[in-house]
């Protein structure tokens, strides 16, 4: 009885912590304008509300979301050959450019896949296997042989973050070559598709994966920063019957109480704004939830081990620093997988924006929780370190 009456006092000491420091956050009013205007205020402006395109136009796939991977990556490009037709003697133009696309795979800048089969490519290009493809159309050859105008039909994954930008580029290049060499001018070009992108909310759907975790893991991170050293006064806590696992726990709790608040009204302000997800809306909810826990946790680190308020801001400043650099940036997997934000980022696009299953992708989430935990107790072992707060 002994030891569960004791677990029933830490609850109560824990409950009661939690509400003090639940009122200690709402009386802050520069906190709240950072929890709630800033993220609210970004949505709407790329929801179309105060300016720009949220329900149409051609973002090109850019916008956040087209920043990452930097056009590094090597694309995997689809191709079809439909062409048939003859037009000029003892040559076939459709050969001659697959064979141009051949060449650049050679060269490593491309990876290509040849099908006949249009819906195997379309379904390749949903699943993220591949970033774009490419349909050589009936009457190619015939039509250049008469200076009639022909069109490529490319068809491009606007998801496909890290290979959206390589994949346009090196389809230029491509098709630049391919028109030098056979001396094709004017009648010749090429007509974008992009895929996956959906008729309203196109702005908004263009920097979810990336705009959604940035802002909620910066907020978190950067007042769970703030949470232990700025506590005020910074010894009152340590001197009541409370243990410093009651008091980092309850921290933890009431913050994530308002990040979850937050994440709420995201998601329904971004349903009224046009935005469309394949998968769950349930799904994309503990995805960001989990965000803001590992963002909680992480400030919660940088906070028990800086000495002054202003030493947490600058841990803060360089960890995000760190991993938005790497996201743009680095290509390494291993790498990115370990990054709260590409982490999250990766897990939008597989289950919320593809529709795919959670299963999927459980070792990003595996990852998540395994960070959490790590980070979490190396706070509370550097906090319950500290002699005095002050």
């Amino acid at each position: 009885m002994g030891k569960l009456e004791e677990i029933k006092k830490s609850i109560f000491r824990i409950r009661g912590l939690y509400i003090k420091e639940l009122k200690v956050l709402l009386k802050d009013i520069f906190a709240m304008f950072i929890i709630y205007a800033l993220p609210v205020f970004l949505v709407l402006f790329l929801g179309g509300v105060f300016g720009g395109n949220g329900t149409g136009g051609d973002d090109g796939g850019g916008g956040l979301a087209s920043m990452m991977g930097g056009g590094l990556e090597i694309p995997t490009i689809g191709l079809i050959d439909n062409d048939n037709s003859e037009g000029f003697p003892n040559i076939d133009l459709s050969k001659i450019f697959v064979n141009k696309c051949m060449q650049y795979e050679e060269a490593e800048e491309v990876e290509i896949i040849e099908s006949n089969n249009q819906t195997k490519l379309e379904i390749l290009l949903g699943q993220g296997i591949i970033s774009a493809y490419i349909i050589i159309p009936e009457m190619f050859e015939y039509n250049l042989s008469i200076h009639f105008p022909t069109i490529l039909v490319v068809v491009i994954d606007v998801l496909e973050l890290s290979g959206f930008q390589a994949s346009q580029a090196i389809i230029d290049v491509i098709i630049e070559d391919f028109k030098e060499e056979n001396n094709f001018t004017g009648v010749f070009d090429y007509e974008i598709t992009r895929a996956n992108i959906p008729e309203t909310g196109r702005q908004l759907f263009s920097g979810v994966s990336l705009f959604f975790p940035m802002v909620i893991f910066a907020i978190a991170s950067l007042t769970g920063a703030q949470l232990i050293v700025s506590d005020i006064p910074k010894d009152r806590l340590a001197l009541t019957p409370a243990n410093k696992f009651e008091i980092i726990l309850s921290k933890l709790i009431s913050l994530q109480t308002l990040m979850t608040s937050l994440i709420l009204i995201l998601l329904i302000l971004s349903y009224f704004l046009g935005l469309q997800i394949r998968g769950s809306v349930f799904d994309f909810f503990w995805i960001l939830f989990l965000c803001a826990l590992l963002g909680i946790i992480y400030g919660l680190f940088m906070s028990s081990i800086a000495r002054e308020p202003l030493e947490a801001l600058q841990l803060f400043i360089f960890v995000f620093l760190f991993q938005i650099i790497a996201v743009l940036f680095v290509q390494n997997e291993l790498i990115l997988s370990l990054l709260p934000l590409a982490n999250t980022s990766l897990l939008i696009v597989s289950i919320a924006l593809r529709g795919q299953s959670p299963l999927s992708e459980y070792i990003y989430y595996l990852i998540q929780f395994s960070e959490c935990i790590i980070f979490f107790l190396a706070a509370y072992i550097f906090y319950k370190r500290k002699k005095v707060l002050l």
